[in-house]
């Protein structure tokens, strides 16, 4: 094998712990060694012309290495890593292919052996490239990058001559070294969705907009008009934390993002793959199409799809509820109880009496005795005892007394559960259900997302049939924002609408108005977009798993919701537009 290279030729080397390749300075052409496919997308491997001095043999970087110097990574040092010793090469062309492609450093760890750092000084490295530089003569490594105009360089780790050991300089990991933007900006476009997201529509002005290279109209959102679960977490949390700035700004169409018939993306999500936007900072809901041209970060969220209908009255009260805490054949034993136990005592009163009384005379005392039992059970007491019942005395406390509190605390416990339960029969709790009953059905017109539910739905499927009966041609097929539709549900027995549980939940003066009979299993993901080549999004997609790790966004989201009536402020329903 061989090639010039600035009339030089390469060669390859296998040691024990790093494949040295030296490839030509274009570093794009696939070079096949050995069976094994290298260029610069998959890991060059680059070593000067001549073989290694005895240094670098000596300097055998073991594979626990490639773990000390990044715990967050579990890659491994000889599988991972690219070393690159540009001694006797072209150092103006090696700088320029590694500040250019900016994949190099990202996907793998690459290791400069850099007498006297003269590369180190001259190079400029993206935030995301893991690139250390070695200098043989102080056995010390560094790294730098650059951000916002800001060069920031790092020692981290010296090599011990006398032992060949790896001391590291630093604790901090890579991750957490890189989480200091130095001030950079980020363009952001957002959307409301409550709980997460939201703000008055009056804040956005026509006369403050701004057209993208691509056309598109955005207006322009003061951050001081903005509320939400987002805000906090990447506004006001993580924007100072991590020393960056945002702009945020709402599309004028509104538009969420849906992949069109020619493959062509709409709305945010196409503002952020176009790069025209740094994220999408607001509740997106997570889909296999919509990873495909956008990062994620891990789900902040999730979004439980229902139906929603008026909420039915409850059935009516008779006086056979007053009988429903017990069961038949418990009535029948406290009505048997009664008799034996009031003929007890109509023993003990006939027992007693010297004179007998006539016939009319015992059945009442029999009676007599039947209410004071039965009495007992309703937390009834018994009159004091006489004289002449003193002998029954004992029985009377046993039998009624006790037994008697015991059944009444047990009829009262049931008779308040059974009085306190709303019994309502639902119309449906599938969708087959659904399909087969005469509600109507409404979806949000403006949100592409959910529409695609029911429009992308294979060709007789439930979701396809539920749509061309229920929505196809129907004069309230749609609602123009979530009032809209609380306010279709409310107002039509007959109307119910498809939307998220958690939105419509922060309208509190509809809870006891709406029920959702149907509710999903499978709520989806809500996450912020990044676009998919973004340096930065690594870093963010760090700290803020830390932040959910120290329970920082779980308090975020608990004050918001707790102090939402008395310090954000409210608004009428017509200012309100859709998701």
């Amino acid at each position: 094998m061989h090639r010039d290279w600035n009339g030089k030729g390469w060669l390859c080397l296998f040691l024990p712990s790093f494949t040295y390749v030296l490839a030509d300075c274009g570093g794009y052409e696939i070079v096949n060694c050995m069976g094994h496919f290298f260029d610069w997308n998959k890991g060059v491997l680059i070593l000067r012309r001549d073989p290694p001095h005895e240094l670098l043999r000596r300097t055998s970087f073991p594979t626990n290495c490639r773990i000390d110097l990044d715990d967050i990574k579990a890659t491994e040092w000889f599988s991972q890593s690219i070393l690159i010793c540009p001694d006797g090469f072209n150092e103006a062309a090696l700088i320029g292919i590694m500040e250019q492609n900016i994949r190099i450093g990202t996907n793998h760890l690459v290791m400069v052996i850099d007498r006297n750092f003269s590369m180190f000084r001259k190079i400029s490295l993206h935030i995301n490239q893991e690139v250390y530089f070695f200098d043989p003569d102080t056995n010390v490594a560094k790294e730098t990058y650059s951000v916002n105009g800001v060069r920031v360089e790092y020692p981290v780790f010296r090599r011990i001559p006398s032992t060949g050991q790896i001391q590291r300089i630093t604790t901090i990991t890579f991750l957490e070294r890189r989480s200091n933007f130095h001030g950079q900006h980020f363009t952001a476009v957002t959307e409301r969705l409550l709980p997460w997201v939201n703000f008055r529509e009056t804040a956005l002005q026509d006369h403050d907009i701004m057209m993208t290279p691509s056309g598109d109209i955005w207006y322009n959102l003061d951050q001081s008009q903005v509320w939400g679960y987002y805000k906090t977490i990447f506004l006001d949390i993580l924007g100072p934390q991590m020393n960056f700035s945002t702009s945020l700004h709402v599309r004028k169409d509104r538009n969420w993002g849906s992949k069109t018939g020619t493959g062509e993306w709409t709305g945010m999500i196409a503002s952020v793959a176009k790069h025209e936007a740094d994220m999408g900072m607001t509740a997106m809901t997570i889909n296999p199409s919509r990873f495909e041209v956008a990062n994620f970060l891990i789900p902040l969220g999730t979004e439980t799809y229902a139906i929603f209908i008026r909420r039915l009255g409850r059935e009516e009260w008779s006086w056979q509820s007053y009988l429903k805490p017990f069961q038949d054949y418990l009535w029948f034993t406290l009505g048997l109880h009664v008799i034996l136990t009031g003929l007890a005592l109509h023993w003990f009163d006939l027992y007693h009496q010297p004179n007998e009384s006539a016939h009319y005379q015992k059945i009442s005392q029999f009676l007599g005795a039947c209410w004071l039992v039965f009495g007992s059970y309703f937390g009834r007491k018994p009159n004091a005892v006489s004289a002449w019942r003193q002998d029954c005395q004992k029985y009377l406390l046993l039998g009624i007394l006790l037994g008697g509190n015991v059944v009444f605390m047990a009829y009262r416990a049931s008779l308040t559960s059974e009085l306190s339960i709303r019994r309502t029969q639902v119309p449906f709790s599938t969708m087959e259900e659904f399909l087969a009953s005469g509600f109507k059905l409404s979806l949000p017109s403006y949100y592409d997302l959910y529409l695609g539910i029911f429009l992308d739905a294979p060709a007789g499927s439930v979701f396809d049939q539920v749509y061309q009966t229920k929505v196809a041609g129907q004069e309230d097929a749609y609602f123009i924002n979530e009032p809209d539709g609380l306010e279709k549900i409310t107002a039509n027995e007959d109307l119910a609408v498809f939307y998220n549980i958690e939105s419509f939940a922060d309208y509190k003066m509809y809870q006891c108005q709406i029920e959702a009979p149907w509710v999903t299993l499978y709520p989806g993901l809500l996450s912020v977009a990044f676009p998919k080549d973004s340096e930065y999004f690594p870093f963010i997609q760090y700290q803020t798993m830390r932040l959910l790790d120290q329970g920082t966004s779980s308090r975020a989201l608990k004050a918001i919701l707790r102090e939402h009536h008395d310090l954000v402020p409210r608004f009428d329903p017509i200012e309100i537009n859709g998701k």
